[in-house]
């Protein structure tokens, strides 16, 4: 039986399945950080959040700071960073913070630990490969454990570690944004990259086919950071403004929001839409729909979605999706040809279409998603369950690598 940590609706806290709840005397064991701290998608947040969070809880920290998004300007952190950026690492625990493809092979001291993702619908080899490197390995969801065991790895190195979301600045009542101040149209909001795995391009397509340019509704498309400039990559939508300058009167609006956001800017341009859409080929951490359901938004996206945060209709609505495949590099720098689960246009339009009839009904199911992200664990339980398994027997973390 794998060894998970689920949540604890009664307190809000992770438990882990076959550890003592007790509290260990042990000296706690130093941890480092590495990631891209500077990077606003998903791994970037782990790796910001997880350790301002074990400050939080006194922990010996030290982080290290490696790029991904060379092109993108950084993300501002707090001096914090700066000072423990600065404190060597003589062994403990590096824990990484990335996508299964983007992970390490090795590090370079103490024991190697992976908060990470991948897509579990998606039958690419390396999306085990590279997990089975460290010596544990956390994942967001069920679906994702299941692919492991599956593939055969060792059920004591995976853990479940379910994306937590700051509610303090995620909620649905933070003052809107001064950007939606011009616009009183019912308002779908998508966060997106222009990675193709990110389905940008189904959500503008689904948009522009099912609603009329006299309807009072738009698209806000929030990017988390823009192509890279000099390179084009068949992974990346490139020409994503030469797509949206294409748009003209006889469309409904789209407004592109490029710059960088910090986490309340972000909260508060959630806060201040009606429903949140998203239109993935690849699944894996959610991180952006949890901090949409957070803020009190109803959602719309794939089925293999609402499968992966185990909710149903309640919380939003489920769109179909389709097996296709996928050439080579589409997904992802090096990706295999593949099928994947791809959301089915017609049902999308259906549903955004069904949102914006009945506004009341989809307020009522973001209230619903806002109060489940409320009782879900923190940030701070997060770094106490790491702590925690960090005093269990070596022979469930598996060897260290020197």
């Amino acid at each position: 039986m794998t060894n998970t940590i689920k949540p604890n609706r009664n307190k809000g806290t992770f438990s882990t399945a076959g550890s003592s709840s007790k509290k260990s005397d042990k000296p706690l064991i130093r941890f480092c950080f590495e990631g891209d701290f500077s990077s606003p998608t998903a791994s970037g947040r782990f790796a910001r959040e997880l350790a301002l969070a074990a400050r939080g809880v006194e922990l010996p920290l030290s982080i290290t700071e490696r790029k991904t998004y060379l092109h993108s300007k950084d993300f501002p952190l707090p001096d914090f960073f700066k000072k423990i950026a600065d404190r060597p690492f003589f062994g403990g625990i590096r824990v990484v913070c990335f996508p299964a493809f983007n992970l390490p092979e090795k590090v370079d001291k103490g024991r190697y630990w992976a908060i990470s993702a991948f897509d579990p619908y998606f039958d690419d080899p390396n999306n085990i490969r590279k997990p089975a490197k460290p010596g544990m390995i956390w994942l967001p969801s069920k679906a994702h454990l299941n692919a492991c065991q599956k593939a055969g790895m060792p059920t004591a190195r995976c853990r479940l570690l379910i994306p937590p979301v700051n509610t303090r600045i995620f909620h649905p009542r933070v003052p809107h944004h001064k950007m939606l101040a011009e616009f009183d149209e019912f308002l779908f909001i998508a966060v997106v990259s222009p990675l193709r795995r990110k389905g940008a391009d189904l959500i503008l397509r689904a948009f522009i086919e099912e609603f009329k340019a006299s309807e009072p509704v738009r698209l806000i498309i929030k990017l988390t950071h823009l192509p890279k400039l000099k390179k084009s990559f068949k992974h990346e939508i490139s020409d994503f403004g030469k797509r949206l300058g294409a748009l003209n009167r006889m469309f409904p609006p789209v407004t592109v929001i490029a710059q960088i956001l910090e986490e309340r800017e972000l909260a508060a341009l959630l806060a201040g839409c009606q429903a949140f859409v998203s239109a993935n080929r690849g699944y894996q951490t959610a991180l952006a729909t949890r901090e949409a359901m957070a803020a009190g938004l109803p959602l719309i996206a794939p089925d293999a979605l609402f499968e992966i945060l185990e909710i149903d209709e309640t919380f939003g609505y489920s769109v179909k999706t389709c097996r296709q495949t996928v050439s080579k590099d589409l997904l992802f720098p090096n990706s295999p040809e593949g099928v994947i689960r791809e959301v089915d246009i017609a049902h999308l339009r259906r549903q955004m279409r069904e949102a914006f009839s009945h506004p009341a009904s989809a307020r009522k199911k973001g209230l619903t998603a806002h109060q489940r992200q409320k009782n879900m664990p923190s940030w701070k339980d997060a770094v106490q369950e790491l702590v925690s398994a960090s005093n269990e027997p070596e022979s469930a973390n598996g060897k260290s690598q020197k």
